[in-house]
C-alpha cells in the first residue's frame, strides 16, 4: 500500500508577503527617484546648495541662482545681475558648458561652512578648470551663500581713444546678373613661408613653422597640409587653433599642425608632404590684442613658468585673451607652437596678469629633412623667405586675442 504524499503548504501570511515584496520595492526605488528629481531640498547641506547653484548657473538661469544667496537689502537680484554683466565676460562665464564638480569641506559648524569648489568647464578651446572658494550659513533649516566681495576695477582714464585702420571690401565691380565676371576679380594678397619644419617628439609628427603677409591690406588665411604616402593615398590635416587666421598688412604668425602618431616606415610611409596655402581679403578680424609683456619667474631644461601682463588699450573689450607661444631650437628652428587663452575678457583700459605654465620640447624633438615639403600659395609654388628680423629666442610670444566685432563692422 502506498502512502499518499503530503504536501506542506506554506502559510497564507508568507504567500502574500513574498508576493508584494517586488512590488513594495519597485514603487519605493520609483518614488525616492521623484522625490530626488522633484521634490529634493536643495538647501539641506552646503554641498547641495552650491550643487543646485552652479545647476541653474550652468543653464543661465540667473534668477533661481541668485535665490541660493543670503537674502538682505545690501544684496538684491538686480545688483546681482549688474555686477555679473560688469565683472562677467569671455571664455568661461560666457562660452562654456561645466562637465564636473567636486567640492571639499574646509570647515563645517552648526551654522557655518567654508567649501572649495574645483570646477571642470568645456569650452570651444578645450577643457578648463578654475577653483574658487565660497562662504555659506545656516538660516532656519536652509543653508545660503554668502555673497561674494565684489572688486570694481576702474581704469585710470575717463575717456579712451584709439586710432583704428579700417579696412573696406568693396562689391560687385560690374552691374551684371552674372554670379561672378572677370572685372570683379581681384588679385590675392601676397604672402611668404619663412620656414616650415618636419619636427618629430616621440612618436608623434607636428608641421611648424613660420609665414608672413607681406601685402599691405589684412588677409585671412587658410593653412592645410597634404601628406602622400608610399601607398599613393593622401590625407589633409589642419592646423586647428595654433594660428592666427586673420594678419595684419606686415604681420607674422607661427603655425603648428598636428599630424598625429604617422608612420615613417612601411606601407604607409610618407613619400612627400604639400604644404598649401590659400589667402584672400580681410576687412576684420586682423586686430590681434593688447599689449603684451612678460618675465620669466623659473626656468629649467624642460619647463618654464612665465609671468605675463597684457592691457586693453581699445576702445571696446577684449573678449578672449590670448597668447600664441613658440619655441625654437638651437638653429632657430620653431619645433613647436601652442596657444595660452585667459578665462575671462579684459575691458577696455584695464589690465590682466597671469601665469603661464610652458612645457619645452626642444631637447627631446628631431627635425626631419628626409621628407620633402612643397610649399604652395594659392595654387603657385612657392621657395622660404629670408628673415632677418627673427627673434633669436628660444621661447617667444605673439598676442593672439579674439575681440568684440563692432569695431570692424562698417
Amino acid at each position: 500500500m502506498i502512502a499518499e504524499e503530503e504536501v506542506s503548504l506554506y502559510p497564507k501570511t508568507i504567500i502574500h508577503t513574498s508576493a508584494w515584496i517586488p512590488f513594495i520595492l519597485f514603487s519605493s526605488f520609483l518614488i525616492y527617484q521623484i522625490y530626488e528629481l522633484l521634490l529634493i531640498d536643495e538647501q539641506k547641506d552646503p554641498a547641495t546648495t552650491i550643487y543646485s547653484h552652479f545647476n541653474h548657473l550652468d543653464f543661465q538661469r540667473f534668477e533661481d541662482a541668485f535665490q541660493f544667496f543670503k537674502p538682505g537689502p545690501a544684496y538684491s537680484l538686480d545688483q546681482y545681475l549688474l555686477e555679473k554683466s560688469v565683472s562677467d565676460g569671455g571664455l568661461l562665464p560666457s562660452f562654456a558648458k561645466l562637465d564636473h564638480l567636486e567640492i571639499d569641506t574646509l570647515k563645517l559648524e552648526e551654522n557655518s561652512a567654508k567649501m572649495r569648489i574645483h570646477s571642470t568647464w568645456r569650452t570651444s578651446l578645450g577643457p578648463r578648470e578654475k577653483e574658487e572658494e565660497m562662504n555659506l550659513e545656516k538660516i532656519e533649516n536652509k543653508w545660503f551663500i554668502l555673497p561674494p566681495q565684489f572688486e570694481l576695477e576702474i581704469p585710470e582714464e575717463q575717456v579712451i581713444t584709439y586710432t583704428y585702420t579700417l579696412f573696406k571690401k568693396m562689391g560687385k565691380r560690374v552691374v551684371s546678373s552674372f554670379p561672378t565676371v572677370k572685372d570683379d576679380r581681384i588679385k590675392k594678397p601676397f604672402a611668404g613661408f619663412y620656414q616650415a619644419n618636419l619636427v618629430q617628439v616621440g612618436e608623434e609628427l607636428n608641421l611648424t613653422g613660420e609665414l608672413i603677409n607681406a601685402d599691405n591690406i589684412p588677409v585671412t588665411l587658410a593653412l592645410k597640409a597634404i601628406l602622400t604616402y608610399e601607398n599613393d593615398s593622401i590625407a589633409s590635416f589642419f592646423p586647428q587653433r595654433k594660428i592666427h587666421y586673420n594678419l595684419a598688412p606686415k604681420a607674422s604668425t607661427w603655425f603648428e599642425i598636428p599630424l598625429g602618431l604617422q608612420a615613417l616606415s612601411g606601407d604607409a610611409k610618407i613619400k612627400s608632404i604639400s604644404l598649401e596655402l590659400e589667402t584672400d581679403i580681410s576687412e576684420r578680424g586682423y586686430i590681434r590684442g593688447g599689449e603684451l609683456t612678460y618675465k620669466v619667474l623659473s626656468e629649467s631644461s624642460q619647463t618654464s613658468l612665465f609671468e605675463a601682463a597684457m592691457k586693453n588699450p581699445f576702445t571696446n573689450e577684449i573678449t578672449i585673451p590670448g597668447v600664441l607661444i613658440s619655441e625654437k631650437d638651437s638653429l632657430g628652428r620653431i619645433v613647436q607652437v601652442d596657444l595660452w587663452t585667459y578665462p575671462k575678457s579684459i575691458r577696455s583700459g584695464l589690465e590682466a596678469s597671469f601665469e603661464i605654465p610652458f612645457q619645452k620640447i626642444a631637447s627631446k624633438s628631431n627635425v626631419l629633412n628626409q621628407i620633402p615639403i612643397q610649399l604652395k600659395i594659392n595654387g603657385q609654388d612657392r621657395q622660404l623667405l629670408e628673415n632677418q628680423t627673427t627673434s633669436k629666442e628660444s621661447i617667444s610670444f605673439l598676442p593672439h586675442c579674439f575681440l568684440s566685432q563692432e569695431i570692424y563692422l562698417q
